[in-house]
């Protein structure tokens, strides 16, 4: 569920991230599903699954696990499955000077609209 200022992102979209924050990555500027297919690469030599079967349970079956919850008497038995999201939160200074444009130009149109009956009423 996105929070009040997330926006949902299409795999089309095209990001740009300044290079400090992507040592492990060439280009500043990609699609959101370049970026995920980086995220996966990653993950496969971290966690050391160098298949499409073995990537295919991490991403879309889920691998077997036990998870032990705080609290609990037992292990229960499941599945962790792996998820690559990303949630991009727009600026608030964005929002607000939308915002404020917005107003500006209904009290202009307001004001404007004003001048115009007092030049009629005038002319009557």
């Amino acid at each position: 569920m996105l929070q009040k200022n997330q926006m949902s992102l299409s795999e089309d979209d095209v990001i740009y991230i300044d290079k400090t924050y992507l040592a492990w990555y060439e280009h500043p500027m990609f699609k959101l599903s370049q970026l995920k297919t980086q995220i996966k690469l990653l993950l496969r030599k971290y966690i050391g699954y160098h298949s499409e079967e073995k990537e295919k349970k991490w991403f879309e079956d889920g691998v077997d696990c036990e998870i032990l919850k705080v609290g609990a008497k037992n292990w229960q038995k499941g599945k962790i499955k792996l998820t690559v999201k990303l949630d991009f939160i727009p600026e608030e200074i964005e929002t607000e000077e939308i915002s404020t444009n917005r107003i500006a130009q209904q009290n202009l149109a307001e004001t404007s609209l004003e001048d115009i009956r007092q030049k009629i009423n005038q002319v009557n």
